[in-house]
Order: structure tokens, then sequence, then C-alpha cells
């Protein structure tokens, strides 16, 4: 979120007082095993750190500073605070989805308003394959400018959602899913880009500032919304 620190918990906090429908997270495994809550592979971009998230333990990831004092979080901190506003948890990592999978029947079994997305099509496989139900938790294959290949070839994998670059906005498998509700568009920086997912039918989008989106539809329903929902 591009008014908090990266991937902090401070962002999420701020983003479900905000009212979003849900926040975006990326995780990857720390040497150790724990869940570590970050968008890039590295510790060097957002913290105060250096090296790959894959080779630092918990206890030297946690101790590292994730601006104006934030820590790096952990997805169960997240899954057991956050609970006003869905998540989508992308597993950055396949070596991650068993573990993201188990932390979900532990910490949150009963919720409904999880999306567990990848790039991966063995990763989301995987998920499609360990739910018990298809309430338990959605997935969803998520395609780049330059996976036009990807998305043809796995349109029947099973997964309730799909996450297209607008680079493949044209596909007819693309058509399919935003026909369905069922595809989301990334990535808009611009209210025009808001505007123009909306026109097009896509069922959501991914925003760094939240505060674009949320005008658009307050717009759009008749809404003021006051100085502090604007902040």
């Amino acid at each position: 979120m591009a008014l908090e620190p990266e991937n902090t918990m401070r962002s999420f906090r701020r983003a479900e007082s905000m009212g979003v429908d849900a926040v975006e997270l990326d995780v990857w495994l720390s040497r150790d095993g724990r869940l570590v809550v970050m968008h890039d592979p590295t510790l060097d971009r957002t913290t105060n750190g250096a090296g790959d998230i894959a080779d630092a333990s918990w206890n030297t990831i946690q101790a590292l500073d994730a601006g104006q004092g934030e820590h790096v979080p952990e997805l169960e901190a997240i899954c057991r605070e956050i609970r006003q506003t869905g998540l989508q948890i992308e597993i950055k990592t396949p070596g991650a989805t068993e573990s993201v999978m188990s932390l979900l029947r532990t910490v949150c079994p009963d919720r409904r308003d999880i999306t567990i997305s990848t790039f991966s099509v063995e990763c989301a496989q995987a998920v499609l394959a360990g739910r018990r139900d298809d309430a338990e938790w959605r997935v969803g294959l998520i395609c780049g400018a330059n996976e036009r290949d990807k998305l043809e070839e796995n349109v029947d994998l099973g997964m309730d959602q799909l996450m297209v670059n607008w680079a493949l906005s044209d596909l007819d498998a693309a058509e399919q899913f935003r026909k369905k509700k069922c595809a989301t568009i990334w990535q808009c920086t611009t209210s025009d880009d808001v505007l123009r997912a909306m026109d097009e039918g896509w069922a959501g989008t991914t925003l760094d500032d939240p505060r674009i989106g949320l005008a658009l539809l307050a717009e759009r329903a008749g809404v003021t919304l006051s100085e502090s929902e604007n902040a």
C-alpha cells in the first residue's frame, strides 16, 4: 500500500479501516520455515536488512525495520488481526503451499473471504487439490503480460478466479472469466485505469493507493467522501 510502509501490519490496518474489499499480500518461507509477508524475495528494498528471505531466520527478519518502525509481519499475525476485509494471499514460492493451507485451517477455518493466488500453475493445482471443499478458499491464477500461452493452456484448470495483466485482456480465455465476474485486471495506477476496468466489467483490480478506487466507487454511487476518508 503506497500510503504506509509496504506489506506491513500498519499498511494492512489502514487498508482495512478504509473499507477496501481485500488486501493483497505476498508470502515467502524463511530459512526456518516461517511464512514471511514481503513482496520481494530479498530483504534489501523494503527493510534495513539484506540478502534472501530464504537464507534468513525468522528472528533475524523480525528484528529488521520495515519502515517507520514497523517490522516484517508473519502471515499468521495478519490472518488473526485483519478480519474485516478479505485477504488475497499470493504464494511466491511453491514450498510454502502446504504451510499456508495448514495455517488457514488452523487460524481461520470459517473464513470465506480468502483467495490463495499464484503465478505457478503447479502451485495452483496443489491448492485446488488440497482444499476440502469449494467453500474453503478461492484459488486464483495470476497471468503476466508475457504469459498468453499459460493462460490459454490452463483456462480449464478449475480455478475460481483469474488475475490477468492488461496485455492479456483481449484473449478469449480472459473474456470467459470476465463474463462470469471471476476475472480481475492488473495493475491500475490512475483513475482512468480504474474507470476502464469498471466500464469493461472486470470483477476488480489492484491498487497501491486504494483512495483512487474508493473515490470513483463513491462517485458512481453518489456518495461524498469525508476528509478523513480521503486522507
